[in-house]
């Protein structure tokens, strides 16, 4: 039985709780509010003025080989989608059983990857405006073709929907993208122009929300004095200030009580107001956060940080966020700022936690002891310094740590949870699932419990309670990677090969591993999609060379294909890897008969049987030796194989072995007994050809008419194999065939 939990290549373990790929690194405040706001309000910006303007962006991501420009780029698009796609939700154009939001939100990791690509080529301006005009034509086609290259998920309806929405509010996503100091001065203006030429009144709001941002920017100064009058909230009146910090405080009641959106709604006319609300900025963010939108909290939080750059309760928000997008650098920055800045306990938590996450667990400890002598009371630090320990091996040390937690705090979930998983490393697994009960009445919608749970289901033989416990732990988190997972290898072990990899898939576009691709490759290698299977044993092996089991299966698909060349390097290295490896040994017996190499086959085969008695090894070993014309040792080998295996096959291969010493009584009663077990006509047809050959060809004749009358594919078969050429040679047979 494979599992997550005991399995250290499948991936980072449970220790570090992996959220799945919602965003990518920094959306900018400026890209933030503009994907945000503009969507919906700006109509079709001309298309040719569009083209123009991704010529400029392409030509400086790719030809100064600056990433960010990229990357700002495939989060706008990524927002787009998912703007449209959760409206098609709401309107009820999705079935809202089918989690189309949460699968746009993991594959904005592989829209960064895409666009990062590009952003590493060396391509001119002129190259640039040749590829936009080739591929972007005025319609939603090519939007189409990348939505399905993205999100090949989406089906074909959904995809139309989401091209037409994302003609709507792509390009003015791209707006923001211009007040960046490093765009290219010329586009930049030109494309504020003629928005400002079709949308004014809207351009005119959008200068007065970025005004912190884009002020001292010559040309962005230039086009505001033209719009100006227009601007219809001053942020700088008084009366704005006090109404917008009222409705932040009614934001946070709202918050407390649990309305998350009717709190957003009053925080964006608070952010209308006063656009420079450092703390609406920083409560929406939360805000956000909770309800996932992680993409839109980076945005804010990043926001705030240029309206009080250096803040240390807006580093520690934004730590939390990037976390939460797999930033762990910026996670890590941040954290380290707001501990630098206000050296808190809270701060010093965040801050040895996140060391802690990428395995700096002896800098963790000391930041831990840090906050501990500010607040010896402190069970998030106690917590903190427990899992650290646990990490560098301190195990009986960790556990009594994390009794100092529980003693001051009893009823917090995730110190009972740390606590039983300390136990179980202990061995002491009749205490652990009482632990685990703890947290989950402390904290139910904790995945990681969900998944103690059903692996303690599994190991007591409960398949339907184990799959339960996997399937409410993806419901209450489902960024937790370890329950989808643990399913999926259930399903494996189950044998139902499609839900397995309907379970990995999400992990993989999550947080892929080696050990899961493995994993899924197996569910496609059993689902006869060679080539998916091969693809994923390839890319885990990109991802750690080193799996002698990873190589192994790729060997024995490439030989599934008769590429019996791939599949011997794969199998010989999958020895190197681990020379005790017995089904490798008998895989690689099985590539070596297959290319003729019939006294190495008995060799590495016989250095099994020497060991152990391995099925597999045995039948390839009977098999050489029969090649090898060595019929008495391959009929000991058959032989000895149904001592252990009562099967069709083996005997009707050790019919023909016998037939081959002239034994042909022995040999049809072996043919007989095959046919008895499976009723295939291959039995009856080698039983004919015994017949011939000891003389009784009208028996032969009449059994060859009933095995053509019940499959007559078989005539051209016999007539076609130079093993059945006994039975052409016959007269009477001869007749039945051409009859």
């Amino acid at each position: 039985m494979l599992r997550l939990a005991q399995m250290k290549w499948l991936g980072p373990g449970l220790r570090v709780l992996g959220w799945a790929g919602l965003a990518a690194l920094g959306v900018t405040g400026v890209a933030q509010v503009g994907a945000a706001g503009l969507m919906m309000q700006l109509g079709h910006l001309p298309m040719e003025v569009l083209k123009d303007f991704l010529a400029g962006v392409l030509h400086h991501s790719m030809g100064s080989g600056h990433k960010e420009e990229g990357r700002i780029a495939a989060r706008a698009f990524h927002l787009c989608v998912l703007h449209s796609v959760e409206r098609q939700t709401a309107e009820g154009l999705i079935d809202g059983r089918e989690d189309f939001v949460r699968y746009v939100k993991r594959q904005a990791k592989a829209v960064e990857r895409d666009w990062d690509q590009l952003a590493e080529r060396e391509v001119s301006k002129e190259e640039c405006k040749r590829l936009l005009d080739a591929r972007l034509e005025p319609s939603d086609a090519d939007i189409a073709e990348l939505l399905r290259e993205l999100y090949p998920a989406l089906d074909q309806e959904v995809v139309s929907r989401v091209a037409v929405d994302v003609l709507g509010c792509f390009e003015p996503t791209f707006i923001d993208l211009l007040s960046r100091d490093d765009a290219q001065h010329a586009y930049r203006k030109r494309l504020l122009t003629a928005v400002l030429g079709q949308h004014r009144e809207i351009m005119a709001k959008l200068e007065a929300i970025h005004t912190e941002v884009v002020e001292g920017r010559t040309e962005v100064r230039e086009i505001r004095e033209l719009i100006v009058a227009q601007v219809s909230i001053n942020p700088n009146d008084p009366e704005n200030r006090q109404q917008a910090v009222e409705l932040y405080n009614q934001s946070v009641a709202l918050a407390k009580e649990g309305r998350e959106v009717d709190s957003v709604e009053l925080l964006n006319e608070a952010l209308r107001l006063d656009p420079t609300f450092f703390e609406a900025w920083v409560a929406r963010a939360v805000a956000h956060a909770k309800r996932e939108d992680h993409v839109l909290a980076l945005g804010d939080a990043d926001r705030a940080l240029t309206i009080r750059p250096g803040d240390a309760h807006g580093h520690w928000v934004r730590s939390h966020i990037r976390e939460w997008v797999q930033d762990t650098n910026g996670a890590l920055d941040d954290a380290k700022s707001a501990a630098d800045k206000v050296p808190s306990v809270d701060h010093l938590v965040r801050y040895g936690t996140v060391l802690s996450q990428i395995d700096r667990d002896d800098e963790a400890i000391a930041i831990f002891d840090r906050a501990l002598s500010l607040d010896a009371r402190s069970a998030e630090a106690l917590y903190g310094k427990a899992i650290s320990l646990q990490a560098l091996g301190k195990t009986t040390e960790a556990l009594a740590t994390i009794d100092e937690s529980i003693a001051i705090r009893p009823d917090w979930g995730r110190s009972r949870l740390g606590r039983g998983l300390l136990l179980k490393k202990l061995g002491r697994n009749d205490e652990a699932p009482a632990e685990f009960e703890k947290a989950m009445e402390f904290d139910p919608r904790q995945g990681q419990v969900w998944a103690q749970y059903g692996l303690m289901a599994e190991a007591r033989g409960d398949v339907p309670e184990a799959a339960r416990c996997y399937l409410k732990g993806i419901e209450v988190e489902p960024a937790f990677m370890a329950n989808y997972a643990n399913l999926g290898i259930l399903h494996l072990d189950l044998g139902q090969y499609e839900e397995a990899v309907t379970a990995l898939s999400v992990v993989v576009e999550g947080q892929r591993t080696g050990g899961i691709l493995w994993a899924r490759g197996l569910c496609y290698q059993k689902l006869g999609r060679s080539s998916e299977a091969i693809a994923d044993f390839s890319t885990s092996l990109a991802l750690d060379p080193t799996s002698a089991v990873t190589y192994s299966s790729r060997g024995q698909e490439y030989l599934t294909l008769g590429q019996v060349d791939e599949a011997l390097v794969d199998l010989y290295r999958a020895l190197e890897l681990s020379p005790e490896d017995t089904d490798t040994r008998a895989r690689l017996a099985q590539a070596l008969i297959a290319a003729g190499r019939l006294e190495e086959a008995v060799a590495q085969t016989s250095q099994v049987l020497a060991v152990t008695e391995h099925p597999e090894a045995r039948f390839r070993r009977a098999i050489a030796y029969e090649g090898l014309g060595d019929y008495a040792k391959s009929e000991l080998d058959y032989r000895r194989l149904l001592e252990l295996v009562d099967d069709a096959g083996v005997w009707n291969n050790l019919g023909t072995v016998i037939a081959s010493q002239a034994r042909w009584a022995d040999a049809i009663a072996a043919y007989d007994r095959s046919y008895s077990m499976d009723g295939n006509p291959r039995s009856q047809v080698n039983k004919a050809v015994a017949l011939v050959q000891a003389g009784d060809s009208n028996a032969a004749a009449t059994l060859v008419g009933m095995v053509i009358a019940q499959h007559p594919e078989w005539r051209e078969g016999i007539l076609g194999n130079s093993q059945f050429s006994a039975l052409a040679n016959s007269p009477q047979v001869a007749a039945v065939l051409r009859s």
